[in-house]
């Protein structure tokens, strides 16, 4: 019973976390449309922010105590690769609130098109986007499937694939968006 508890914590942080993190790049990707964030488009962002960081605390305390009842699943490739996954997904996030959401509130109600960090550093901003779309959604994956017939290194250069194809991807959109 205590496992089937903590199992559901753990699927109520991935929800939050996951939940989120969309509603946040969606925001941000809506909002720009008109070539500028608005107040209350930015506390949207920061609401989403917000439920990113809950989901990871819930995950990462779940995940603790999930390991502490059952220590095998450590030799689980799929939990390792989700444990760095997830951690990919807290660096893009510490990255995202301490220096996005800054800049973002910095222009906020102003063109970003004339945004000289838009137009020269932006490209970070959509594919710190990328990483986190393809991190969630790789973490889903993961977390769905009952086994994987692949070696750590295996999913691990799966992910890696998957990181850099976001990474140029977010790297386009900025100059679509920005330019």
């Amino acid at each position: 019973m205590v496992y089937e508890i903590i199992t559901y914590m753990h699927l109520i942080g991935f929800a939050l976390g996951f939940g989120g993190a969309m509603v946040s790049d969606a925001m941000f990707f809506s909002s720009i449309k008109d070539r500028k964030v608005t107040t209350s488009e930015f506390r949207f962002m920061r609401l989403g922010s917000r439920m990113v960081w809950i989901g990871l605390l819930l995950l990462f305390l779940s995940g603790v105590a999930l390991v502490f009842l059952n220590s095998t699943i450590l030799q689980s490739s799929k939990f390792l690769i989700k444990v760095v996954i997830v951690g990919v997904i807290a660096l893009n996030g510490l990255v995202f609130h301490i220096y996005h959401l800054p800049q973002i509130q910095h222009h906020l109600n102003r063109s970003v098109r004339t945004s000289e960090f838009f137009r020269n550093k932006g490209y970070l901003l959509t594919m710190s986007g990328g990483i986190s779309v393809v991190s969630w959604f790789s973490a889903a994956l993961m977390g769905s499937l009952p086994g994987l017939p692949f070696s750590f290194l295996q999913l691990l250069g799966i992910y890696a694939c998957l990181f850099v194809s976001a990474v140029v991807a977010g790297g386009l959109m900025h100059k679509k968006i920005f330019s």
